[in-house]
């Protein structure tokens, strides 16, 4: 069987023939032959269709072979989430329960982006196994003494979490800390979670907030949550 040349070079085919002059040979004809069959084999069968997507079990079919490159290179096929709560307002761990882990579970009043519908307004749930990359931020209004701490829960478990805590010094009236008695000039804080690793699909996550100073209820803002797959993992890679 004629050898292709292509994919380590380029078919030559020499000079176009002319119709009532030229003689074709066999091999005029298998040469052509040889370079379509390697280049089906090279591209695949149905090069335009997405047969294992990241999310879900059936395949995407593109417009073109291009369309899909295209899409891959944007990736509008990779799972992300970004959320954000202008503010929530907590109440202290004495007016909390076990019920809500002594504080409350963050809702988010804005879809910044959720092109997969993974937050259903309470938590999101990830859709894809794969590695993951979580950011979550929160700032807290200042107060004297006590805590504030953010909590990431994995399916209703303690993963991650940030405190802050009021009672250092420096936090006094006329300190570096705390000017004066202007609220406007009270520092505020932050906390912030920042993961990656191994997430499994169907795993859900939600934030809770931990109000541990006295006043109640107390400000927290400017809140975010953001999920973003990163890469398909080997199945049998354990989480976390």
């Amino acid at each position: 069987m004629t050898v292709a040349q292509y994919p380590n070079a380029y078919f030559n085919w020499g000079t176009d023939r002319i119709n009532e002059i030229d003689v074709d040979w066999a091999a005029d004809v298998n040469g052509p032959a040889a370079e379509i069959i390697a280049i089906e084999k090279t591209l695949g069968t149905n090069p335009q269709i997405e047969k294992d997507p990241i999310v879900g079990p059936d395949p995407i079919t593109y417009t073109s072979v291009d369309a899909r490159i295209s899409a891959t290179l944007n990736g509008t096929g990779i799972p992300v989430v970004s959320l954000s709560n202008s503010q929530t307002m907590v109440p202290n761990t004495l007016n909390c329960s076990a019920a809500t882990n002594y504080g409350v579970y963050n809702t988010y009043d804005s879809v910044d982006y959720d092109p997969f519908g993974m937050y259903n307004g309470s938590v999101v749930t990830i859709p894809a196994t794969g590695w993951w990359r979580i950011i979550i931020g929160q700032y807290w209004d200042w107060w004297s003494t006590g805590y504030h701490r953010c909590v990431w829960w994995v399916n209703d478990q303690w993963w991650r979490h940030d405190i802050w805590h009021w009672d250092f010094a420096g936090n006094t009236v006329g300190s570096w800390w705390f000017t004066n008695d202007n609220v406007g000039e009270q520092r505020y804080t932050h906390t912030a979670i920042n993961w990656e690793g191994v997430l499994t699909e169907g795993t859900i996550m939600r934030v809770s907030s931990e109000n541990g100073c006295p006043h109640t209820p107390h400000r927290t803002w400017n809140q975010e949550f953001k999920a973003a797959f990163v890469r398909s993992v080997d199945p049998s890679t354990p989480a976390g």
